[in-house]
């Protein structure tokens, strides 16, 4: 005889719902919201303490690695490392490339790197190492002459989740991000 335990899962999940987060929106952490509430004090000397001892707290949050602080360019370099790996959506990395126009290339439908090295894998495939440490592999036989360090690579992202690599004026073939 077999119990079907079902009615367990719905008001657990039905409880936990409220809780979640809407998409796309993040939560501040305490030690940053209650430095901007800060603000909301009316007393001049009583803002003045309270945010002197809220960025006492954020001070030590950031030195804890507990809060880390990335400006723009940081998300860029980050995103732009990233660049081949299937990865869950994550808001604080998408933040600002919404306020990105049409047409603008930032890195991420495109990159364009040095080959820092090559590693023939047989049948005339290759792992190639960029010079930011990202390793791709080829997923056909490359045609041309051998890729070799030094050489400018470009990736492009191509149908269905793919990717294309182009080395000079060789044929492009497919790759895939290894590490």
């Amino acid at each position: 005889m077999t119990r079907s335990y079902s009615f367990l899962i719905i008001p657990l999940f039905c409880v936990a719902l409220p809780a979640a987060a809407e998409p796309g929106q993040l939560t501040l952490p305490p030690s940053v919201a209650n430095l901007l509430q800060c603000r909301a004090e009316s007393d001049e000397q009583k803002r003045l303490a309270c945010f002197d001892g809220q960025v006492r707290i954020l001070e030590q949050a950031i030195g804890n690695g507990e809060v880390v602080i990335l400006d723009k360019g940081a998300v860029k370099e980050t995103r732009k490392s990233l660049f081949g790996f299937s990865l869950p959506r994550l808001p604080f990395l998408e933040r600002g490339a919404k306020e990105q126009g049409p047409g603008e290339e930032d890195g991420f439908d495109q990159i364009e790197a040095t080959i820092a090295s090559v590693r023939s894998i047989g049948y005339g495939k290759w792992e190639i190492t960029l010079e930011n440490g990202a390793k791709w592999s080829t997923t056909e036989a490359f045609r041309g002459p051998d890729p070799r360090a030094g050489k400018t690579l470009t990736i492009r992202r191509a149908a269905l989740g793919s990717y294309i690599a182009k080395i000079g004026a060789a044929r492009a073939v497919r790759v895939k991000r290894v590490e």
